[in-house]
């Protein structure tokens, strides 16, 4: 066949296999090879690919190396024999690929090398500076990494499991997270920036998002889970998996559409330990929450501020830092002043009043600025609300029981809590009712030398006893002391003396006896001799048989029987029953009538007799007397003169004032005198 120029290629319709057609000026470099030629393969009845296609056109030259030129609009170029790149109709581009389907597909069967790297695909727009690389893996089924080169030194990874690795090669993420952004240095380069320039006020984000559905569900979140947490790891020495601090966030609440409360949690890890504890949070309402937290959230904690919080500086002269509450009502202030001296005052305050301060001597102030004394603790009474006075109270956090009675009580100890007096107040055991019936008690405790602890040495009753005792208060039974709130003192002691009463310095009064204000005796001392003043010596009675009381007037005249009085089993060897005299001139005279026994309600009958000192008598109407008189009786229940002065047996007394303090209804009257019945 005669040769042809390739333009002449255009009359070759069917050109047979093995035909030659000569190539002219295929290259003017090569001049010396004119002749140079390509072999028209045979006409084709498939794609490269063995594929069933539209015929084709395959030129190929005398080392197998070709190009095909295919009905469906496909170009592919061989070398060595084996397609190597093709172009679709689609023009997506494949190397190594014979159908691609994507715009760029390469794909290599051998490993290639580049500064010795390995990989299946490398580009290099640069001369091996800075390079795409796809690393290790020879075949289509093995995962492969994925690395960029700058400089020929690797900038970027994705490894075969999709993580993205900036200074790293292999997965270095603390705590066994394998995560899938991971950024390794050896300086404070490896560090994560977000910069945002705009005029306006929006700024860089980091997100979390949680769901509990499949990938990119909308599945609703449950109270207490974790939408996102940042972590803190330290080496320890073997591995990167012990956690020192975490920040997290955590569903607070019931979440619904449009609805989603949240807390923030702040977590720090002892020494010793692993992992970290939950230190403090802030809960969906707001609250700070520091300290040991509870399920109980409701609970006060270390701080908590239903609120706001504020901390603020104000200078030298003013606040150093306050608590600010959200509501109405005024700052609440924790102040520390600055205005003079090393020590500035630290003030308490609500509604922009001072109400408790520390002063530069670490003295606690309520209700004043400033104290002179020595107290460590001063309250003041306010002006303000009309009252002046200075108060404390204390609260028991429960009502009181029998079992449980303390409600407050007053430690006084040493520095190591060893107690040397204890004041408490107590449910003094009866009804306790809120708001209507509160019987209570106070006690005083001291600890005595030798002992350990304190014993209680008075009482002060819900009766109003002031006493000694802890039981049989106000008897004369059990050893102490009582004092009643209306006067009775009760003093017991086995074998001693019960009373003392030394007056020192002059002579006078040891003790003074009033009678409805007025008094009427006294115990005096003068020198060494006690006199006994407006009083008389009198004893108790009974009248014939134990009879019941009848009218006997003060002042008459009672005359001894031969019968003992009875005062149920108590012994009695020396008190007999008396009568009112009905002898003249007897000389069984006792004394006067007083006046009946009301102390008690047992024995109602008996009476007081007075026998020897200054009292009373009884004349009868029309009877004389004067002063000196000695008197008798004169039958009747009335006194009257004896005929002679001489003191006898049936002398009763001597009239020392002629003086009537009463006159009865029978006309008989009342003279005192000085009672010589005993």
């Amino acid at each position: 066949m005669a040769d042809r120029k390739i333009s002449d290629l255009t009359a070759l319709t069917t050109p047979a296999t093995g035909d030659l057609i000569p190539i002219v000026d295929v290259s003017e470099a090569a001049a010396a090879d004119k002749n140079k030629s390509i072999t028209v393969g045979e006409l084709l009845r498939g794609a490269p690919d063995g594929t069933a296609a539209a015929p084709g056109i395959a030129f190929e030259s005398d080392g197998g190396n070709g190009m095909f030129l295919g009905g469906t609009d496909i170009l592919a170029f061989s070398t060595g024999g084996t397609q190597a790149v093709t172009i679709d109709a689609s023009q997506r581009l494949g190397v190594g690929v014979a159908i691609p389907n994507r715009q760029l597909q390469v794909a290599g069967a051998t490993a290639i090398t580049n500064s010795g790297d390995t990989g299946a695909f490398l580009f290099d727009p640069a001369g091996s500076v800075n390079t795409l690389l796809s690393r290790a893996g020879q075949s289509s089924t093995t995962a492969v990494d994925l690395a960029i080169k700058m400089g020929n030194t690797e900038r970027l990874r994705i490894d075969s499991s999709g993580r993205l690795l900036v200074g790293t090669t292999t997965n270095s993420s603390p705590g066994g997270f394998n995560a899938k952004i991971q950024i390794a240095d050896t300086s404070y380069t490896g560090s994560l920036s977000l910069r945002r320039d705009s005029n306006n006020n929006a700024a860089q984000s980091i997100i979390f998002g949680k769901s509990r559905g499949a990938l990119n569900g909308n599945t609703i979140v449950q109270d207490d889970d974790i939408l996102g947490y940042v972590s803190w790891f330290g080496a320890d020495g073997t591995d990167l998996n012990s956690e020192a601090a975490r920040i997290s966030a955590h569903v607070d609440g019931t979440p619904g559409e449009n609805d989603m409360p949240g807390r923030l949690v702040f977590s720090t890890t002892a020494d010793g330990q692993q992992a970290p504890t939950e230190r403090m949070r802030i809960d969906s309402s707001g609250n700070l929450l520091h300290g040991m937290i509870r399920s109980d959230l409701s609970a006060t904690h270390n701080l908590m501020t239903a609120g706001g919080f504020a901390v603020q500086y104000t200078g030298t002269t003013g606040t150093y830092f306050s608590v600010i509450p959200g509501s109405a009502g005024g700052e609440v202030t924790l102040k520390a002043d600055a205005r003079s001296g090393a020590y500035p005052p630290m003030t308490f305050a609500t509604g922009g009043t001072e109400r408790a301060r520390i002063d530069s001597s670490g003295r606690l102030l309520v209700g004043t600025t400033s104290h002179s004394g020595s107290q460590i603790f001063v309250v003041e009474g306010r002006t303000s609300d009309g009252t002046s006075y200075a108060n404390i109270g204390f609260r028991r956090g429960s009502a009181p029981t029998s079992g449980n009675p303390t409600l407050a009580a007053m430690y006084f100890t040493d520095n190591s809590e060893n107690q040397a007096a204890v004041i408490s107040a107590e449910f003094d055991p009866g009804t306790w009712t809120s708001g209507s019936s509160h019987p209570g008690l106070l006690k005083f405790a001291t600890t005595a030398n030798g002992a350990s602890s304190p014993t209680e040495r008075m009482r002060i009753t819900k009766e109003g006893f002031v006493t000694s005792k802890s039981s049989n208060i106000g008897s004369i039974t059990g050893t102490g002391w009582s004092l009643s709130g209306v006067g009775e003192l009760v003093l017991t002691k086995a074998n001693a003396t019960l009373v003392y009463i030394n007056r020192t310095g002059s002579d006078g009064s040891l003790i003074n006896f009033y009678q409805d204000g007025t008094g009427e005796g006294s115990i005096d001392v003068s020198g060494t001799t006690i006199s006994y003043n407006g009083a008389h010596l009198s004893r108790w009675s009974q009248l014939p048989g134990g009879a019941e009381r009848t009218e006997i007037l003060r002042g008459s005249v009672l005359s001894n029987i031969d019968e003992m009085c009875e005062w149920g089993e108590e012994q009695n060897e020396q008190l007999n029953r008396m009568k009112v005299s009905d002898v003249e001139g007897d000389k069984n005279v006792a004394g006067v009538f007083q006046g009946w026994d009301d102390t008690d309600d047992t024995y109602i009958n008996d009476f007081y007799c007075a026998m020897t000192g200054d009292f009373v008598i009884r004349i009868a109407q029309g009877v004389t007397v004067e002063r000196g008189d000695l008197l008798m009786s004169a039958g009747d229940g009335t006194a009257k003169p004896q005929d002679d002065d001489i003191i006898r047996s049936k002398t009763i007394a001597k009239v020392t004032s002629t003086n009537v303090s009463c006159t009865y209804d029978d006309g008989s009257y009342c003279v005192p005198c000085v009672l010589m019945a005993c």
